[in-house]
């Protein structure tokens, strides 16, 4: 019974992340040789959290997936431009 239960609740919480899906919050947006960045915020554990989107010739990507200020998501979704970059 118990187990049933648990598995219940836990397809309860896969219906209700297929109906209610997370969208990103893009609180800024601008090119960056030649590629796209999105800055993205949302919350955990009520305290605001930042992501880094990176749109390039070859696809999207999460390259910042966690920084406490935009500042930060900004710097590190640079970088992590630069290195791809540099490999070609």
């Amino acid at each position: 019974m118990c187990s049933q239960l648990y598995t219940s609740n836990k397809i309860s919480r896969s219906i209700k992340a297929m109906i209610e899906p997370h969208y990103p919050k893009i609180i800024m947006s601008f090119t960056y040789r030649d590629c796209k960045i999105q800055i993205e915020r949302d919350k955990f554990n009520k305290q605001d959290i930042y992501a880094a989107w990176v749109n390039y010739d070859r696809g999207c990507a999460i390259a910042v997936p966690y920084a406490v200020t935009p500042t930060e998501a900004i710097k590190k979704s640079k970088q992590w431009i630069d290195k791809r970059l540099n490999l070609d």
